[in-house]
């Protein structure tokens, strides 16, 4: 008797399980499907702000779902999450790393633009070394002179200048704190930098009026 009631449970467990589809939706859930909502999180979560937290969205969707259809997209986004958290070097990473991914991809010149917009939003005014600002101009001057870069290498050109200009106030502001000091040949060395690397720039006459005054002693 026990052995037909044993019989008897499992054939009724065998039909349940195989009888009840939404036990094995619960379990054998496509990939695609976890793939999309990871997505549609980190496209939330950046939206609310969350920006961290949306950077690590989308590095999970890119490490467990690489065959994902809007990976390239993806790469960026990673970047652009990291880079309105203010994690710059981490974003420039991304950028790059998409760079080397999808090297003939239409995100390429903005991600091109991003990296050099990264190194510019890490520049202090207050900085003696000139490098972040040397850099960003060089990277924006690179996509600035990309026959590709369309809307991009515009508004490169136009940060380039703007690092152009950073880079002449402090040459000529070295140029004057020189002059006071009475370095006349180191002033005289830096005013005559503004005038030929950094020509009309808005510090022209300022750094003439030096050369000439250290003429004049």
């Amino acid at each position: 008797m026990k052995t037909v009631l044993h019989i008897v449970v499992l054939m009724m467990a065998g039909a349940c399980l195989g009888g009840c589809p939404s036990f094995w939706n619960t379990v054998q859930v496509p990939k695609e499907s976890n793939a999309e909502a990871l997505y549609k999180l980190a496209e939330q979560q950046y939206k609310d702000g969350q920006f961290t937290e949306a950077a690590e969205s989308y590095e999970q969707l890119k490490s467990g779902h690489p065959e994902f259809k809007e990976m390239p997209s993806v790469c960026v986004k990673i970047g652009d999450a990291l880079y309105a958290a203010g994690n710059y070097d981490r974003a420039i990473s991304r950028y790059l790393q998409f760079l080397e991914l999808y090297p003939t991809h239409r995100f390429v010149p903005r991600a091109k633009y991003y990296v050099a917009l990264s190194y510019f939003s890490q520049i202090k005014k207050t900085d003696l070394d000139n490098a972040l600002i040397k850099r960003a101009e060089q990277s924006f001057g690179e996509l600035a002179a990309d026959p590709k870069g369309g809307e991009w290498a515009k508004k490169a050109e136009e940060k380039q200048r703007e690092c152009k200009r950073m880079l002449a106030e402090k040459e000529f502001d070295k140029a004057n704190t020189y002059y006071k000091m009475g370095n006349y040949s180191a002033a005289r060395v830096a005013a005559k930098r503004v005038l030929e690397e950094y020509p009309k720039l808005g510090f022209d006459d300022q750094a003439k009026d030096i050369v000439d005054r250290v003429k004049a002693e």
